[in-house]
């Protein structure tokens, strides 16, 4: 069944490109993907990205970095091989809606980081527009 979503994969291990893919069409999410932050400001259309710490260009907590500094509208999805409670927390804290281990990972873990993520920036625009309009009705 379709979700109608759409995700941009950044990863550059071709192998969990793979593994990604077959995981999203169980899912029913269309997936479109490249292999560096980069890249990405070609591919237009996403209503998340899915993005693996480790880049060519960029590693850990500064690949979210870059990523919210480039792209700070879309909802990001940490897609990685580590396992770590700290590394969990500074992606959270500097960007990331989910972190999702790729050990862990399965259609099901994949929708509802993707929908959960969709609704979380849904949520925050929502709060900068209210409170952008009791500044101005306050004034």
């Amino acid at each position: 069944m379709p979700s109608n979503l759409t995700a941009l994969l950044i990863e550059d291990n071709p192998h969990d490109v793979d593994l990604f893919e077959r995981v999203a069409e169980k899912a029913g999410v269309t997936v479109k993907t490249c292999q560096s932050i980069s890249d990405a400001h070609d591919i237009g259309g996403v209503d998340v990205c899915i993005l693996d710490l480790n880049l060519k260009e960029t590693n850990g907590i500064e690949t979210i970095e870059t990523f919210v500094r480039a792209f700070p509208m879309v909802p990001v999805v940490i897609l990685s091989h580590i396992d770590h409670e700290p590394i969990r927390e500074a992606c959270r804290d500097r960007g990331a809606h989910y972190y999702l281990n790729k050990a862990d990972l399965t259609a099901n873990a994949l929708l509802t980081a993707m929908q959960g993520s969709v609704l979380l920036r849904a949520d925050k625009l929502v709060g900068t527009i209210r409170q952008h309009l009791e500044e101005l009705t306050a004034q």
